[in-house]
């Protein structure tokens, strides 16, 4: 506001300074460049003026600028989790009591209706709290960009964001519907699958199992406070599939068997569903028990068939053609999982070779050792030929010796080999090098954010300069006017 007030008050005298702002803005970012992470955050407030800008002291203090930010970024964290926590309750809670009132004998019963009420509050509650989720997800990542001290210029009605909250309700949104319930009657495959509305839409409740990826992201160690810090320094996301990944690297068979239940579950509800509600006269497949269409799943996810339980309806093959493909899904995260837990990172492997390396060594010094006294022997062996034994140990301490020195030779040879080679010293400096551009590119990024938003805070100076101008030119014909009037009324009283 400073620099603002300084440029009108130069702009009614003549020579307002914008471009000495823009430049002096222009050159306050390369110089942001040498500083930390922390101190590259601007504000209008800390925008100098030409009075300021000679001693090249800011405005305003950094540190309390950051300070304000980091407690804005921590109140904001946990509005999201408890709106991500409520949403995450909310459907799944939903999603039980519909799955478990579709299981009613008589649907149009006190208890169905009053499930039906509770599973519409319950879907409300998840609605409201995901469109919350959104905002403040938003506003986190607004604030944490860099730029100005009410974080960069966009909305949250005109961003990307609001478009995926449009989304998630879409998908989240079915329901069975309260006071109301049809039954659907189609004839397939010599049958008749008879079906009713609340049953779909409880089927179509399942995909909200997916909200629990919400809740992962606020209970992972990968992407608490200090895990978000390490990715920033190294130039990485710590979102919700950083989170995956992590966790598959650190227990793939936890994770693996996690996902693997929960498919399987849900796939079965979904199955039984339609398959239980298909009547037909030449089938003997029972599937009134959950554990016939789990079976079933199982089966298929691990591409097995049997063939003893099969799906008699065309929804049924569908829901088994997505259990397919995500069980092929599943057993090659197994296979890769376990086929990366016997390779090495780079670092065991260095360690690994350096480790390895020591041990060659060593042993080439025993063989060594063992070589010299061998030699020392045959020495003292030569010098008292006179006794018969001594004879026919000679040639024996010979191949020892020849032993010794083949061992040493070729342990000598594996040392080199094992010593650092250009590959190595090449592969660690491209990580070094990838770390350090994947910074710059973000610094560069945020220049440009800051060029936009420089742009946009000269054009509001320049139509403030506009307005004081028409103002000044006001004043001016009003002080030119009463001076008219003042000398007319001088002149009247000289008459």
């Amino acid at each position: 506001m400073a620099g603002i007030r300084v440029g009108v008050l130069r702009a009614i005298e003549g020579h307002h300074g914008i471009s000495d702002f823009r430049i002096r803005e222009h050159t306050r970012i390369d110089q942001s460049f040498n500083l930390t992470p922390e101190s590259s955050i601007t504000s209008y407030e800390s925008l100098p003026s030409k009075e300021s800008s000679i001693d090249l002291k800011p405005n305003i203090n950094l540190y309390s600028l950051l300070k304000k930010k980091h407690e804005q970024v921590n109140f904001l964290t946990k509005k999201l989790k408890f709106f991500d926590i409520l949403a995450c309750f909310m459907g799944i809670s939903g999603t039980i009591l519909a799955v478990s009132s579709t299981r009613l004998q008589s649907p149009n019963n006190f208890y169905s209706k009053s499930v039906s009420i509770l599973i519409t509050i319950s879907t409300s509650f998840m609605l409201v709290s995901l469109i919350y989720s959104s905002y403040f997800s938003f506003s986190i990542t607004r604030e944490k960009q860099l730029g100005l001290q009410n974080g960069c210029t966009d909305r949250f009605l005109k961003s990307k964001a609001l478009k995926r909250t449009l989304l998630e309700i879409f998908i989240y949104i079915y329901q069975p519907l309260p006071f109301y319930d049809k039954t659907f009657a189609f004839e397939q495959l010599n049958g008749t699958l008879s079906i009713r509305l609340d049953e779909i839409f409880s089927s179509l409740m399942l995909i909200r199992v997916f909200l629990l990826f919400k809740i992962l992201k606020h209970y992972s160690k990968w992407t608490n406070e200090h895990s978000t810090a390490i990715c920033d320094l190294y130039a990485a996301r710590a979102d919700i599939f950083y989170a995956l990944r992590a966790l598959l690297k650190e227990n793939p068979i936890m994770l693996i068997s996690i996902l693997m239940s929960i498919s399987t579950l849900v796939l079965s509800i979904a199955l039984q569903t339609f398959e239980k509600n298909f009547h037909s006269f030449d089938s003997s497949l029972d599937y009134s028990y959950l554990w016939n269409s789990m079976w079933l799943v199982m089966l298929t996810m691990t591409t097995v068939g049997y063939g003893e339980f099969y799906p008699k309806t065309h929804i049924g093959r569908f829901i088994l053609v997505i259990a397919t493909v995500w069980g092929i899904f599943i057993v090659s995260l197994m296979i890769l999982s376990l086929t990366n837990f016997s390779l090495l990172t780079p670092p065991q492997t260095r360690s690994y070779s350096f480790i390895k390396k020591v041990g060659k060594v060593n042993s080439s010094k025993k063989y060594a050792i063992k070589f010299v006294v061998s030699v020392i022997e045959l020495f003292v062996m030569n010098r008292k030929q006179k006794k018969k034994h001594m004879k026919l140990t000679i040639p024996y301490k010979l191949m020892k010796i020849k032993g010794y020195f083949r061992k040493f030779k070729e342990l000598k040879v594996f040392k080199t080999d094992m010593d650092d080679n250009p590959q190595e010293m090449l592969r660690s400096i491209n990580e070094m090098l990838a770390v350090k551009i994947m910074k710059i590119v973000e610094i560069l990024a945020d220049a440009k954010n800051m060029d936009e938003q420089l742009d946009y805070m000269l054009s509001s100076q320049e139509n403030s300069l506009s307005v004081l101008r028409k103002a000044c030119d006001n004043m001016r014909k009003n002080v030119s006017i009463l001076e008219n009037y003042n000398e007319d009324d001088i002149e009247c009283e000289d008459l």
